[in-house]
């Protein structure tokens, strides 16, 4: 892994929902952004688990990416959530982001879980979807690109030990070393 000369040493990525919208309106408009973790990638290209692969800077289980998004219809408003061999399915509704104020909506987040089209498998694959509210209509009705870039935070969620992982934790602590 390649470190980057700007990031002290021991630095942490760990974004509050909060800043990753902060990192969003900056990209959007196009701004200066500051040295951090998050990459450009059409995440919608492969399955997730090929992402680590490809990006191999994870801090943790987390992945960090600016993508953009294609409309399902050609004159719709509904985001294609086809990826690689599946597809991201939402698991809850949208929630707001609000400013500090806690007045002011400044972003919304989406929950999504990744499936393998073959079997309608559900896997451990997790994706929080950030976007801004409001967009420039820039794209326009003619073009399949959604307008803009949202954030798209990736991960494996862990699942619980089985009991021979169980045992096996007990018989190495059992040892005197």
């Amino acid at each position: 892994m390649m470190e980057d000369p700007y990031i002290p040493l021991g630095f942490r990525f760990c974004p509050t929902d909060e800043e990753l919208i902060h990192y969003l309106l900056l990209k959007n408009y196009g701004l200066v952004l500051p040295s951090n973790q998050i990459k450009e990638c059409n995440v919608y290209a492969c399955n997730p688990d090929q992402l680590p692969r490809d990006f191999n800077y994870a801090l943790g289980n987390e992945l960090y990416f600016f993508t953009t998004r294609e409309r399902k219809y050609l004159n719709g408003s509904r985001p294609s959530r086809t990826a690689g061999d599946g597809f991201w399915k939402a698991t809850s509704v949208e929630q707001v982001i609000k400013g500090i104020d806690e007045s002011s909506i400044i972003g919304y987040k989406k929950k999504l879980v990744f499936y393998y089209k073959e079997n309608n498998k559900k896997t451990n694959w997790q994706m929080h979807e950030y976007r801004i509210g409001k967009t420039d209509g820039s794209a326009g009705k003619e073009s399949m690109k959604m307008d803009g870039f949202v954030i798209c935070r990736i991960y494996e969620r862990k699942t619980r030990a089985s009991k021979s992982d169980a045992l096996a934790v007990e018989l190495f602590n059992s040892f005197d070393f």
